[in-house]
């Protein structure tokens, strides 16, 4: 991996008063540094120390344009420019990152991205509009099967200059949605990549050892293992001198390497894991990211025991949903789930459909209602994927509330890489899934008509008119009231039978200051995170 020499800290610290310093200006320079740093901690930031991440699986890889878990593009974010910056407060507010301003033409049909021309690369090549063109036009190749290529499509992008790139829409798009489409791309090196097919970019080296342009370098990477991050010397270093990332695949060993002090941050812990940290590790800051994730049983719609809006009703009558949430997601003293009435997350104060009233549990009623559809012994599969406790126990929970109105399900557990092509393909009958959702409101992929991950085959002309009205409304009040509707039409119809939001719990060591850790990011603003000296504790290399 590629590392620079280290320089030295206090005498940085002597010359330029750092504190602030570090923590505002732009990484332009280049070079890893290593070791602790020997400073006093005089009451505010201070370089140095190290931070230690668990997951729980590997990254994917580390190159953003095949990278597809959130743990993945929560470190690339940290290696990679992204086109602009987000924030977060009852909905997403862009701000320049790479793109330093932007403007919409009168039609909505046309985006100008201006760059900053001050962006260098780890080897110092300057960042241009080359790096953004081959980006975005590689994230839309077919053969590369990008997940982020669905919010990209209708669009065309062309160089209007060394740092100027124009972005044209095949329809009038609203600026929000616009920029939200854009957003969280994180910007490669087109002399990186030149001459690779998208088919084999995956497999590339540069995939596996990036030349980078973000706060950290990569010191080393074991593929499907540990990761160790450096921080990248010059303008704007960030303040930690090191970033490990290790994957503990079992999450009872994750949760006690925290207890042990062997890791600072641990994030996916599920609500009995919060109660015994109250009691293992009392001090431990315990961050509530919001309802991002949401679990639902999908019906497939082109089966005809589901084709009935009746049955689909009468199923969703028969589950009690408060009992799961109680069962899974609550201790005694806290919930940490809420009911689900669709796939627009609660977070997203205005745009979610908090009117609706859920369906009761009702199982005489859903008795009733499956014998008014002529419905007699109905019985189905339902899949989800192994090795997830939370669905393996509510699959089981919901096999027996459903055996009390007659209703036959056999359990279909099956590894994850073998469940998903099968929704998309529409092999199944019934399947307990769960998306983490987007912090832009897109409804077309999930059911729009022939959405990428319409799983359920749901379609509809008012729904599909009512997403462009949306889209095209932008953000506000306008495109809110529409959403909602959205919202509102999809839940009468129960294409889906929605379970509940999942509250993102993580626990994180409370020796570390200024941390960021929120809806859009576990690891926001990572290069303003600081520990004080006497509070470090792992060596020069952990």
């Amino acid at each position: 991996m590629r590392r620079r020499s280290h320089l030295i800290l206090l005498l940085i610290l002597v010359l330029v008063g750092l504190g602030a310093w570090f923590a505002m200006q732009r990484w332009s320079g280049s070079g890893a540094g290593g070791g602790e740093a020997e400073v006093t901690d005089a009451g505010g930031p201070v370089p140095g120390g190290t931070l230690v991440v668990a997951y729980a699986g590997p990254l994917d890889s580390l190159n953003p344009l095949v990278g597809r878990s959130s743990a993945t593009m929560d470190v690339l974010e940290q290696l990679f420019p992204s086109l602009f910056e987000v924030a977060f407060e009852c909905g997403l507010r862009f701000e320049p990152g790479l793109v330093e301003s932007w403007a919409i033409g009168d039609d909505g049909r046309t985006l100008i991205l201006t760059l900053e021309d001050d962006r260098s690369w780890e080897e110092g090549e300057a960042i241009d509009a080359d790096d953004v063109l081959v980006t975005l036009n590689t994230t839309m190749e077919p053969e590369l099967r990008s997940h982020r290529a669905a919010s990209l499509q209708g669009m065309t992008f062309e160089r209007a200059g060394d740092h100027e790139v124009i972005v044209r829409f095949d329809e009038a798009m609203g600026e929000f949605a616009a920029l939200g489409a854009l957003g969280r791309n994180l910007v490669v090196p087109e002399h990186g990549l030149v001459g690779v097919p998208a088919a084999d970019i995956a497999a590339h080296p540069y995939s596996g050892d990036p030349e980078v342009a973000g706060p950290f370098v990569v010191d080393r990477w074991e593929r499907r293992g540990d990761l160790v991050l450096l921080a990248r010397e010059g303008d704007g270093r960030p303040l930690l001198d090191r970033v490990v990332v290790r994957v503990l695949d079992d999450p009872t060993a994750r949760l006690r390497a925290f207890e042990a002090g062997e890791v600072d941050l641990v994030a996916g812990l599920g609500a009995q894991d919060v109660q015994q940290l109250a009691t293992t590790r009392p001090d431990a800051r315990i961050v509530r990211r919001g309802e991002r994730f949401v679990d639902f049983v999908a019906w497939n719609l082109a089966d005809e025991r589901f084709a009935d809006p009746r049955v689909r009703t009468a199923l969703a009558h028969a589950v009690d949903v408060e009992s799961l949430i109680g069962a899974l997601l609550a201790t005694e003293e806290e919930r940490y789930g809420r009911r689900a009435v669709g796939t627009v997350p609660p977070v997203l104060c205005g745009a979610h459909a908090d009117g609706i009233e859920p369906l009761g549990f009702e199982p005489a009623r859903a008795r009733t209602m499956l014998a008014e559809a002529g419905v007699d012994g109905l019985g189905f599969e339902l899949a989800y994927a192994s090795g997830n406790e939370r669905r393996e126990q509510a699959a089981l929970i919901l096999q027996q509330q459903l055996a009390e109105v007659g209703v036959e399900v056999v359990l279909q557990p099956m590894d994850a890489s073998a469940l998903y092509p099968r929704l998309r393909q529409g092999r199944y009958e019934a399947a307990l899934v769960g998306w983490a959702k987007g912090l832009v409101v897109d409804p077309r992929p999930f059911w729009g008509t022939g959405g990428a991950y319409n799983v359920t085959g749901y379609a509809d002309d008012e729904v599909d008119a009512l997403i462009e009205r949306g889209l095209e409304a932008g953000v506000g009040e306008e495109a809110d009231a529409v959403w909602r509707e959205v919202q509102a039409t999809i839940y009468m119809e129960q294409p889906a039978l929605f379970l509940y939001w999942v509250d993102d719990l993580v626990a994180v060591d409370p020796r570390f200051r200024d941390t960021r850790i929120d809806a859009v990011s576990l690891l926001g603003g990572l290069e303003r995170w600081w520990v004080p000296v006497g509070e470090r504790r792992y060596p020069a290399e952990p």
